[in-house]
């Protein structure tokens, strides 16, 4: 049983990627393999069960805390005007973004310069942008994958 809760606390971890409830599983799991194969002590199966129960409902609480936003009757409210500076020349002018898209290229009106997203951004309302496009609104919101597709 040991076994299978540190698994199901991986995988717990895989989807959250927060250390917390991992590494006390697994001290659990190493106190209860010391309680059984060592040396036979009650108190440090209880520890180490009491243990296994507090990751669980750790990990229960980040599981609620994670979805509270894509609850049925609340939606995320995703902004679409976004205000975007040229790294050139400084100019500044507020554009509308796509709803279901991002946008790789966009040609500042003042100087003609071509920008393009900067490393590990995905469009240029990410790098240039006062706001972040809608589909990274949604993920960061509801922890859902977006799409994130060129136009």
């Amino acid at each position: 049983m040991t076994a299978l809760s540190l698994v199901g606390q991986y995988a717990a971890y895989r989807q959250h990627r927060k250390r917390g409830p991992l590494l006390t599983s697994v001290v659990s799991g190493v106190l209860v393999g010391v309680a059984y194969y060592v040396g036979y002590h009650v108190v440090l199966i209880y520890c180490a069960l009491t243990g296994l129960g507090i990751s669980a409902a750790w990990n229960f609480i980040i599981g609620r805390r994670a979805n509270t936003c894509c609850s049925s009757n609340k939606k995320v409210a995703v902004v679409l005007q976004s205000v975007l500076t040229c790294p050139g020349c400084g100019h500044q002018s507020q554009e509308t973004m796509p709803e279901d898209a991002c946008l790789f290229f966009y040609d500042c009106p003042n100087c003609g310069q071509r920008l393009k997203p900067k490393a590990g951004d995905c469009c240029v309302f990410c790098s240039y942008g006062t706001v972040k496009c809608p589909p990274i609104q949604l993920r960061s919101g509801c922890g859902e994958p977006a799409s994130c597709s060129g136009l």
